[in-house]
């Protein structure tokens, strides 16, 4: 008996030796390729959340006698220059800004600011009567943005999209009105709201694919699609419901192989963008708490009860859950890896196919100020000749650079 008991035991140890060799470790010391000072003493007032990269540089937020932005070295983290050509002191917030060439258009509620990436210089500003999302998309030198409170001639306000030039923000104009019920005014005086807007193909021509609503009694929502053909200035489709009746807000969709995906309370939703039928839907957890992200073709959505799911975009089936943290931050993929900033402040990196969490660690700021967390936003590099990548977080001091996973 003896003999066969020490035998199942060593069984056991091996079999415990051998999960352990095939496991991957938790990582939270990743090697460090350069920190840089973003702030002369105060926590970065100026919070972007963006990845944008241009020419081996990156964009971070920074305090110098107030708010203002770096564009660092990607390589080095050399500061190349320093920009605060503010039009006020309002909130600055920046989490889904256009790229295009060497510039960069930020909106930030009543307030347009287009940045020369190559110079730092101002390209041009404008302070406008209506509030904007923080979402500017674009088409060649035209960018399109949704402008939430525009007043009509009745005195209320009713979400547009306008349009205009990126070059120098001449030519603007409202170039889609969507077709609003109108039969209820909101206590922010307004009978609807363009939420959401990305640039989409239609054949050979553009098109601009949108999240709308119409506001209902007692803080409630009637969420609709709608796609529109810029080439031929007229609708696809106008006002296909995507959620009605609706008590929760949601953020900007996943645009994946023709499908547009969004999440609206616990309700996960994939549409066909041409059509803008409803191709498949999920029911998550709990409430959705995150921008839906893309890494690995696999969507990645946080609930509120701190559950990351993994979910085939195709099937709407889930692959795999982890508890990581609640609320958090804009998810970037570098070879097969989500990069992202938990609600809890942590940096996280998921194996998608492996569907295991490999770092999990805070700002090492917080040991010189306990409010120097990461700030939301993550941006990844990837590796030339056959080095790793990078990737790149800022907290509200510092900001840093790990070697990559992959």
């Amino acid at each position: 008996m003896k003999v066969i008991i020490s035998f199942a035991v060593l069984l056991l140890v091996a079999a415990q030796q051998s999960c352990n060799l095939n496991d991957t470790p938790l990582i939270n010391s990743p090697k460090v390729l350069w920190k840089t000072s973003l702030s002369d003493g105060e926590l970065i007032g100026a919070l972007m959340h963006a990845d944008i990269q241009y020419n081996g540089g990156v964009l971070l937020g920074g305090m110098n006698k107030g708010r203002c932005l770096y564009f660092l070295d990607v390589a080095t983290g050399e500061i190349k220059w320093k920009w605060n050509d503010y039009i006020s002191s309002a909130g600055w917030l920046t989490r889904w800004p256009l790229t295009k060439g060497n510039l960069t258009l930020i909106s930030d509620g009543r307030e347009l600011h287009c940045i020369n990436l190559t110079t730092g210089q101002t390209a041009w500003k404008r302070r406008f009567i209506s509030g904007f999302s923080q979402i500017a998309r674009g088409i060649n030198d035209r960018y399109y943005i949704p402008a939430e409170n525009y007043m009509t001639n009745e005195g209320v306000n009713e979400g547009v999209v306008i349009s205009g030039n990126l070059l120098d923000g001449a030519n603007e104009e409202i170039i889609i009105r969507p077709e609003y019920t109108r039969a209820f005014t909101d206590h922010n005086n307004s009978r609807g709201n363009v939420f959401s807007l990305d640039t989409v193909k239609i054949g050979n021509d553009e098109g601009l694919i949108m999240m709308y609503w119409d506001p209902m009694p007692n803080y409630k929502v009637n969420i609709f699609l709608a796609l529109y053909n810029l080439t031929s200035n007229k609708w696809i489709y106008d006002k296909q419901p995507f959620e009605m009746n609706s008590s929760f807000g949601f953020m900007p969709p996943v645009i994946f192989n023709g499908f547009v995906i969004n999440a609206v309370g616990k309700n996960l939703q994939c549409n066909n963008i041409l059509t803008g039928e409803i191709v498949w839907t999920q029911t998550l957890s709990d409430l959705n708490s995150s921008e839906i992200g893309l890494a690995d073709g696999k969507l990645i959505v946080t609930t509120q009860d701190r559950i990351t799911h993994c979910i085939d975009p195709s099937t709407g089936k889930e692959l795999w859950a982890l508890t990581t943290s609640g609320n958090p931050g804009i998810v970037r993929e570098l070879n097969g890896i989500a990069y992202f900033v938990g609600g809890n402040a942590k940096l996280f990196a998921i194996d998608v196919a492996a569907g295991k969490i490999l770092w999990q660690f805070s700002s090492p700021d917080e040991q010189l100020n306990s409010k120097a967390f990461w700030q939301e936003g993550v941006r990844v590099v990837p590796g030339s000749n056959g080095q790793k990548g990078k990737v790149i977080v800022s907290s509200y001091l510092n900001g840093h650079c790990y070697e990559a996973i992959r």
